[in-house]
């Protein structure tokens, strides 16, 4: 039986991935055992992209089907049979000989065989199991504080038009030219239109300037951040009132499609939403 293959200690299966895998055999009741992750591998062996296909092209000079070609329409339900089968088999195949010709070689050579088996592999059970139970939300309490929050951008918003005068402070050009029309000193400008940039740290600059009308619009830009971590906690719970965020061990991660950064020390990161962003420096009781 597949079952008996898969939990079997003694046989060796080679993945790209393996978090992945890993949850959807456990909602099987599936618990997968041995495994390599070649996705993980590449990480730690400093690859730019820990892409499969990607590495494939590098490493074994092979030029992958994509998945779009497979299934156009984005569904691999609509996909001919044949032609799933053999792209199923194409990854696999390049896996199993990325493994074998490139990766294993590759970490005992650099010396990282121990931090790949004792510290990146039995990471992979751990936070699979993570995002399986997600972080429980208490709506009651978020929505106390989203409204709150709502509150303290309208009294930003109104200190700040009391100042400036009519305009949309959401709007960056119209704040730009009135901060320019008041004689604000920053020097900071956007590329493209060469306006007054707005940002914090460009606004900090000028508090000296106009200490009530900076802080105006410092606090409006920190409570609307706060304020958009708390709606997404709202608007991306499940059924079961869980946020199901995806913790990401190697590295980049993808947003459909799109190839994301990963922090430069190489600490373990969150998204969709990101748990482990919220900026609690910017404001001593609401970031806590």
């Amino acid at each position: 039986m597949i079952t008996d293959f898969l939990e079997d200690s003694a046989v060796t299966k080679v993945l790209h991935n393996s978090k992945f895998e890993y949850k959807v055999l456990q909602k099987q009741g599936i618990t997968i055992r041995n495994f390599e992750d070649t996705k993980i591998a590449a990480y730690l062996l400093g690859e730019l992209s820990t892409g499969l296909k990607d590495l494939a092209r590098q490493h074994l000079g092979v030029d992958p089907v994509k998945f779009e070609d497979v299934a156009p329409t984005g569904d691999i339900r609509d996909a001919e049979p044949g032609a799933v089968a053999r792209y199923a088999s194409a990854d696999a195949d390049n896996t199993r000989r990325l493994w074998l010709e490139f990766m294993r070689p590759r970490l005992e050579e650099e010396g990282l065989m121990g931090v790949y088996r004792g510290i990146e592999l039995p990471l992979v059970p751990v936070l699979a199991r993570m995002e399986q139970n997600g972080v429980l939300i208490d709506e009651e309490k978020t929505s106390v504080a989203l409204t709150e929050l709502n509150g303290l951008v309208v009294e930003a918003d109104g200190r700040a038009v009391t100042l400036l005068g009519p305009i949309n402070i959401a709007s960056h050009d119209q704040l730009a030219k009135a901060l320019g029309e008041m004689g604000a000193p920053i020097r900071q400008r956007t590329h493209v239109k060469n306006l007054m940039a707005t940002d914090a740290a460009s606004l900090m600059e000028a508090r000296d300037w106009n200490a009530p009308l900076i802080d105006a619009l410092l606090d409006r830009a920190k409570y609307q951040k706060l304020r958009g971590y708390v709606e997404n906690f709202l608007e991306m719970r499940g059924e079961d009132g869980r946020v199901r965020a995806s913790f990401n061990q190697a590295g980049t991660w993808e947003d459909h499609g799109t190839a994301r950064p990963a922090p430069r020390t190489g600490r373990l990161s969150s998204s969709g939403p990101n748990l482990q962003n919220i900026p609690n420096h910017v404001d001593d009781v609401w970031g806590r």
